[in-house]
């Protein structure tokens, strides 16, 4: 009995507390209150998003590492609320002389604005501590816009955005370069911010190495870059023949439907020029559907792997679909990486039956970014890794494995 009594006591000296209610913040009870939301966290019957579709032309020097484009931004707003201001990111002002930010990084002059259109008439430049007007302004990351007439509930504004920038070898370990001979470019447009029923524009500053708070998106964007050059974007690429030989055509072609890998391109072969179609530049298109964001790679000097995953009946048919795998790396640099697109191939299709959601893009992309970061970030079906030359196999399939989970399951 004695003992009982003990073991009883020490059950409830050693017993987990109740936890407390959860609370939710003011501004999630009043969207409870709004039909927006419910109180079990699926959508309300009011719920909405904002959209957006982005039309991109952008043009990469390597030599210096300069990019130059345009953005065209159709935006809907669906929100009940009419609109009287625009909040836009410009990630790279992460880079500019005196701009807040987490930890230093490179400076290389941020973004310079070269013109802003609403609607297709021209904006001024507005004076940070000025009176609230049409016009913009640059606060550190964000671009903020105001507006002659406010963006009706259920309206549309269109936003124009031309810019150019540097990029830095190392933007906070997630983008950059490497001996300017791979480019791995991210967070690198105007994008809108996200407008949402619980705080309105979420108009925080990128202060580096933070996660992002993204809207969905339709993008289509076309990349121009020296003869010779390979990229490889978010999303289909839209102009395969334009760009590529024979060649390179038949082994992609072959790689679509293999279960071995297939070395699309190899250095040699670059440097030779019988990679890519004759000429002083190449110009890539893709499009891209209900994404969180656009991404692209470059290089004159990556080797190029490939292969298929087979994936989920997503379509119906009965069969299983396959999606592209891509692995582009420098031997040199990255011996480990010789079986990266086998690592991709079996981490997409062991996370597309086992988790019973089948990875849902046309390709996944591993690119290797020595000098730019030791582990792993992921972005829509591309990811950017270390070389992992002090590490083992297994170090490199974990990351791999990894990345992709995060945008997709």
């Amino acid at each position: 009995l004695v003992g009982s009594e003990m073991c009883i006591r020490d059950r409830a000296q050693t017993a987990r507390p109740v936890p407390g209610p959860v609370v939710p913040p003011p501004q999630y009870r009043a969207a409870v209150e709004a039909g927006t939301r419910s109180v079990d966290g699926r959508p309300g019957p009011a719920y909405w998003q904002n959209r957006a579709q982005y039309r991109l032309d952008a043009s990469l020097d390597p030599a210096d590492g300069r990019v130059t484009g345009t953005v065209l931004i159709r935006y809907e707003n669906r929100s009940p609320q009419a609109l009287e201001e625009l909040v836009l990111h410009l990630h790279q002002n992460l880079h500019a002389a005196g701009v807040r930010r987490n930890e230093p990084q490179e400076v290389t002059g941020g973004v310079e604005l070269r013109e802003v259109r609403v609607d297709g008439g021209a904006l001024e430049l507005l004076a940070q501590d000025g009176p609230p007007r049409a016009g913009y302004r640059v606060d550190g990351t964000l671009l903020r816009i105001g507006l002659d007439r406010p963006v009706p509930a259920n309206g549309v504004v269109e936003v124009e955005v031309a810019w150019t920038q540097l990029l830095p070898q190392n933007g906070a370990g997630r983008m950059g370069h490497s001996r300017r001979e791979m480019y791995f470019v991210a967070y690198w447009f105007p994008k809108m911010a996200v407008y949402d029923d619980l705080r309105g524009w979420d108009a925080e500053p990128y202060l580096g190495g933070a996660e992002f708070y993204d809207g969905f998106a339709d993008y289509e964007a076309s990349l121009t870059v020296p003869g010779g050059w390979t990229v490889m974007g978010t999303g289909d690429l839209l102009n395969p023949q334009e760009v590529f030989t024979a060649g390179t055509l038949q082994r992609l072609a072959a790689a679509a439907t293999a279960d071995t890998v297939v070395t699309v391109a190899r250095v040699n072969e670059l440097a030779a020029g019988t990679v890519t179609v004759p000429g002083e530049s190449l110009t890539y298109r893709f499009r891209a559907t209900s994404v969180r964001d656009f991404t692209w790679t470059a290089s004159n000097a990556q080797q190029w792997d490939a292969t298929s995953a087979r994936v989920g009946d997503g379509n119906g048919d009965g069969a299983p679909d396959r999606v592209a795998i891509h692995a582009f790396w420098r031997p040199e640099r990255a011996p480990l990486w010789r079986d990266q697109a086998r690592y991709g191939k079996h981490a997409i299709e062991h996370h597309s039956r086992y988790t019973g959601f089948a990875y849902p893009w046309p390709h996944m992309t591993s690119v290797e970014g020595g000098e730019i970061i030791g582990g792993g970030m992921e972005f829509p079906m591309l990811t950017l890794i270390g070389d992992y030359r002090d590490r083992t196999p297994q170090d490199l399939y974990n990351v791999t494995s990894h990345e992709p989970v995060s945008y997709t399951h």
